[in-house]
């Protein structure tokens, strides 16, 4: 089962984004879904890559993404538009 599970983690998560991951729309975007997606999938790999030169592509294409969202996803004052926004009404 454990076999399993790692082959299906390869197959649907690994090779993708190695091969496109740079062409998702959250890939560089300026919002959480760059950073939730990159760092689930750099946080997967860093687990389950054995091999050292691929966890070292996977991890400089995930801090690719992250220096883009770093740069572009908060405002002047550290916020960012997908805030916790408590108690606002129209």
């Amino acid at each position: 089962m454990v076999q399993r599970v790692r082959q299906e983690v390869e197959r649907r998560i690994f090779k993708p984004y190695l091969a496109y991951g740079r062409k998702h729309w959250w890939y560089k975007g300026p919002l959480n879904w760059n950073g939730v997606c990159n760092g689930s999938i750099g946080m997967a790999f860093m687990r389950l890559e054995r091999d050292p030169r691929t966890l070292n592509e996977a991890i400089a294409q995930v801090l690719e993404g992250f220096e883009a969202y770093l740069a572009t996803g908060f405002e002047a004052d550290g916020g960012s538009i997908e805030a916790l926004v408590i108690g606002v009404t129209d």
